[in-house]
């Protein structure tokens, strides 16, 4: 495989640039940067083919043939490269009109601790997304009860639509949920934001130069 691969880096330098980039990223990366990325990339390299799998699993670069990865900060694999991509992404806080007429009130993040939470699982249910709110001293973290875990940004849309607690989400995934009524924002502007996803890739020696060119394409990525 690595003689293939190998023989197959050879002729991209010789031909100009061909071959398949393969990536993993979570599936929210698509909606909010990725998909938009891939395309632009792959209108200006149109010899070369783009395998992009969305998984909310941690891959591993070394023994998986994935060219890089698309990674929150928390998951990156050591002793390799990485660089951001993507935008700051803020979160916020929701739930339906219908839980918080019944739940405790909420006027500070010290709040949260005594509602039920739709969760985020970052790579199973033992390790969930932490809430990360704004605080004068600098970001801190405070939980809900998790009432639903799933590792689906969709399902916890509808989880909180259909009232089964709190959900902390990416504030642009909500603004149509909001405007219908459907989802009520609540603690507005003391959330943080996220920091922006990594590209995660091998090494700088020796790289094919398909991998290069999309390493160069996203350096240059401005959404």
């Amino acid at each position: 495989n690595d003689l293939e691969t190998a023989l197959k880096d050879v002729h991209d330098l010789n031909e100009g640039l061909s071959g398949t980039v393969r990536l993993t990223a979570p599936t929210v990366a698509g909606r909010l940067f990725l998909d938009d990325l891939i395309t632009g990339f792959a209108k200006e390299h149109p010899a070369m083919a783009i395998e992009l799998i969305y998984d909310e699993a941690k891959v591993d670069l070394v023994t998986s043939g994935i060219d890089a990865a698309i990674r929150a900060e928390t998951l990156l694999d050591p002793d390799t490269y990485a660089f951001p991509i993507g935008p700051t992404q803020q979160m916020t806080i929701v739930a339906s009109p219908d839980y918080l007429a019944e739940s405790p009130p909420l006027e500070e993040p010290a709040d949260v601790a005594v509602h039920s939470g739709v969760c985020f699982a970052i790579a199973g249910a033992d390790k969930l997304a932490p809430w990360v709110f704004a605080g004068t001293d600098g970001p801190y973290s405070v939980m809900p009860h998790p009432k639903i875990v799933t590792n689906n940004v969709t399902s916890i849309l509808e989880s909180a639509k259909a009232g089964l607690g709190l959900a902390y989400i990416f504030a642009s995934s909500v603004e149509s949920s909001l405007a219908d009524g459907r989802l009520v924002q609540v603690l507005e502007g003391q959330t943080a934001a996220l920091p922006r996803f990594s590209l995660n890739y091998l090494s700088k020696r020796n790289m094919p130069p398909r991998v290069k060119a999309f390493v160069d394409y996203a350096k240059r990525y401005n959404p």
